[in-house]
C-alpha cells in the first residue's frame, strides 16, 4: 500500500485557462518515488501545457501541487530537485558535451569544485558520452545530442525529471535505443521520471503507470497499472492487447 511518505508530487484539481480557452480541467494524479509515469493523450490536448506546469515554466490558473513536502499553490514559488527534457535537446552549440553539462552548475554558483567535476564525468559516462566529452552539438548524431541533453538535466541529481515527448523525430531504431538506455538510467538512478508521450505503445513499454487525458478541455479519462515486469516485449498479446485498449480510449 503506497503511503503519504513516499509521495513525490500531488497534483489537484489542476486547472490552465489561455484566456477563455478552457486546456486543463480539473487534473488530479500522485507520482510516487521511484515510479516512471507516462502522461498519454492526443494531440493538442494540452499534454506540454501539463508538463511545463508542473515544472513551473507556467502558471496554472486553479489548483494544487505538493512536491514532497512543499505545496505550491497556483505554481509560485522556486521548487527545487526538478529538471527537465524537451523535445529538441537545446545544447548550445559553441560548446562541448562537457561544457554544456556545466551549465547547470553555472547558473547556481560562482565556480564548479572537484564534486561537480566528477559529477559531470561521471554523468557523461552514465549515458555512454565518455569518448564524445569535447564534441560539440554538430558532430554528434540526433541520438547523441538527446543524451547529452538527458546528462544536463541528471547531473545536478533531479528528484523528479521531466520528459517531454523528448524522441520525437528520431529513427524507429534510434528511439527504441533510447527507451532502453532511459530504463536503464531511470533503473541505476532511481528518481521520479514523468514521459509526455503520443504513443500507447511506447507509453505501455515505458511507464509504471499511464496517465491517460482526454481532448479539450483536458481531465484525466483513466489511469492505468501497466502491471509487466521488465524487461517488457513489445510483440507480446498482452502488450498488444493493453495498446488496442488505450487507443480505444483515445478514440
Amino acid at each position: 500500500m503506497e503511503t503519504q511518505r513516499n509521495q513525490v508530487l500531488k497534483i489537484e484539481d489542476l486547472s490552465f485557462n489561455f484566456g477563455k480557452l478552457e486546456v486543463l480541467k480539473n487534473i488530479s494524479f500522485t507520482v510516487f518515488l521511484g515510479e516512471l509515469v507516462c502522461i498519454l493523450g492526443p494531440s493538442g490536448c494540452g499534454k506540454t501545457t501539463l508538463l511545463r506546469t508542473l515544472a513551473g515554466l507556467v502558471d496554472a490558473s486553479s489548483g494544487r501541487m505538493v512536491f514532497g513536502e512543499k505545496q505550491s499553490f497556483n505554481n509560485t514559488g522556486r521548487i527545487d530537485e526538478i529538471a527537465i527534457v524537451f523535445q529538441e535537446p537545446r545544447l548550445l552549440p559553441w560548446r562541448t558535451s562537457r561544457d554544456n553539462l556545466k551549465l547547470p552548475f553555472e547558473l547556481n554558483k560562482n565556480h564548479l569544485d572537484k564534486e561537480d567535476e566528477r559529477m559531470i564525468d561521471s554523468t557523461l559516462a552514465l549515458v555512454g558520452l565518455s569518448d564524445f566529452a569535447c564534441s560539440y552539438p554538430h558532430e554528434l548524431s540526433g541520438g547523441m545530442r538527446q543524451r547529452v541533453s538527458l546528462a544536463r538535466a541528471l547531473v545536478t541529481n533531479p528528484r523528479i525529471l521531466f520528459m517531454d515527448e523528448p524522441l520525437t523525430g528520431l529513427d524507429v531504431h534510434t528511439r527504441e535505443e533510447l527507451q532502453l538506455e532511459i530504463i536503464r538510467i531511470w533503473n541505476t538512478k532511481r528518481i521520479s521520471l514523468i514521459w509526455v508521450t503520443h504513443d500507447p505503445g511506447e507509453a505501455i513499454f515505458m511507464a509504471d503507470r499511464i496517465i491517460v487525458l482526454s481532448n479539450r478541455p483536458t481531465v484525466v479519462k483513466k489511469i492505468i497499472n501497466v502491471g509487466h515486469g521488465r524487461p517488457r516485449n513489445r510483440n507480446s498479446n498482452e502488450m498488444m492487447v493493453l495498446e488496442q485498449q488505450i487507443r480505444s480510449l483515445l478514440h
